[in-house]
C-alpha cells in the first residue's frame, strides 16, 4: 500500500503488465476478521466502448459521486473538418491523466468527472500531441455542462513504392528514423520522446543514451510499416526523417531523407536488389508468435505480411 501513496479503497493496483500476464490487486481486506464475523465485497465487470471516460461514467454512477459534465470536439485547424477516433486525455492540476475520451465519427466527445480545472491534450495519428498549454483549462462545476473545441493541425502523410531491379512491386519493410535534441543528451527517452501515460507509443531508440551518452546517436525509429504488396501509406508526424526501405538480409537497402509536412504527401520510390543467392535453402522462422497465442496480440495477416516484408519464405 505505501508504495501507491494513491490508492483507495476502490483502486486496481497492477504492479506488472507483460503481455497477456496481468497482475492485477483490488479491495483492502480488513487486518483482523474476529470470531462470528464477516467481510463482504462487491465485484463490477463494466463493458465500455474502448476509451477510459465510458468505464469511469460507470464508476461515478456505481459510487454516488457528485459530478459534472464535460464535452467537445475536435477539428482540423486548416478546413474544420471533425477529427474522428482520435484520443482526448484530460489530466489534473497535477499533470497526471485522470480520464480520456476517443472522438465519435463527428469529432465529438463527453463524459463525466469530479469538480475541478483540467487540462486537455490531443493525441493523433500523425500529429504531435498537443502541448499541455494549448488550450484553455476547463473548469467543471457539480451538475453543469463544460464544453471545450479543440484545433488540431492535419497530418503527415509518406506513399511509399517499392520495387526490385525487374520494376516489379515487391514486398518490404519500411523504416522511418529521425534524431531528437542535442537537449536531451543522456536523458531517458521515456521522459521525453514519448509518454506511455497520455497513450502515445514506444519509439524506440538504441541504447547509447544510456551505455555511452557522449557517443549517443541520439537516433530514434518513428515507425515501421511492413507491406505485403510494394505499397505503403504512413500518416506520419512532421518532421525530417530518413526512410530505411529493406527486406530481410538476401536485398540491398535503400536509405533517403524526406521532410514530411502537415497536410501534405511525401512520395518514395525504392529500388532494391537482391544480391544473395539463396538457391537451395528456405529462409525460415519456427517459432512463431500471434494473435492465436496466449502471450501476442498480433493478428495472422499482419504476421504473414510481416514474414513477406522480411523475406522469410517458411514459418512455423
Amino acid at each position: 500500500r505505501e508504495h501507491y501513496p494513491g490508492a483507495n479503497k476502490h483502486s486496481l493496483v497492477i504492479p506488472f503488465l507483460m503481455e497477456a500476464f496481468t497482475g492485477a490487486f483490488h479491495t483492502w481486506l480488513p487486518d483482523v476478521i474476529a470470531p462470528q464475523e464477516s467481510f463482504q465485497l462487491t465485484r463490477y465487470f463494466i463493458v465500455g466502448k474502448g476509451d477510459v471516460a465510458s468505464i469511469r461514467d460507470e464508476v461515478h454512477r456505481i459510487h454516488g459521486d457528485a459530478v459534472g459534465t464535460i464535452s467537445g470536439r475536435v477539428l482540423c485547424k486548416q478546413q474544420l473538418d471533425p477529427e474522428s477516433s482520435v484520443s482526448v486525455v484530460m489530466l489534473d492540476d497535477q499533470g497526471d491523466p485522470v480520464n480520456q475520451f476517443t472522438t465519435d465519427a463527428q469529432g465529438y466527445f463527453t463524459g463525466t468527472i469530479t469538480p475541478g480545472t483540467y487540462r486537455l491534450r490531443v493525441v493523433a495519428d500523425g500529429r504531435h500531441t498537443t502541448p499541455l498549454d494549448a488550450f484553455d483549462p476547463v473548469v467543471v462545476e457539480v451538475g453543469k455542462k463544460a464544453y471545450s473545441e479543440l484545433f488540431i493541425d492535419r497530418p503527415g502523410q509518406l506513399a511509399v513504392t517499392i520495387y526490385d531491379d525487374g520494376g516489379n512491386l515487391l514486398p518490404a519493410k519500411v523504416t522511418l528514423m529521425s534524431t531528437y535534441p542535442t537537449q536531451h543528451l543522456g536523458k531517458d527517452p521515456m521522459d521525453f520522446l514519448f509518454d506511455f501515460k497520455i497513450g502515445e507509443s514506444r519509439r524506440p531508440t538504441d541504447l547509447s543514451w544510456k551505455f555511452d551518452p557522449d557517443r549517443a546517436t541520439r537516433q530514434f525509429v518513428e515507425q515501421n510499416k511492413l507491406t505485403a504488396t510494394g505499397r505503403a501509406n504512413l500518416i506520419v508526424r512532421p518532421n525530417t526523417y530518413e526512410v530505411i526501405v529493406s527486406r530481410g538480409s538476401e536485398y540491398t537497402i535503400h536509405r533517403e531523407t524526406i521532410t514530411i509536412e502537415a497536410g501534405k504527401m511525401a512520395n518514395v520510390e525504392a529500388v532494391i536488389k537482391r544480391v544473395v543467392d539463396t538457391e537451395g535453402y528456405v529462409a525460415a522462422d519456427m517459432h512463431m508468435h500471434t494473435s492465436n497465442s496466449l502471450d501476442s496480440f498480433t493478428p495472422v495477416d499482419d504476421r504473414v505480411t510481416s514474414l513477406a516484408g522480411e523475406g522469410v519464405e517458411f514459418a512455423v
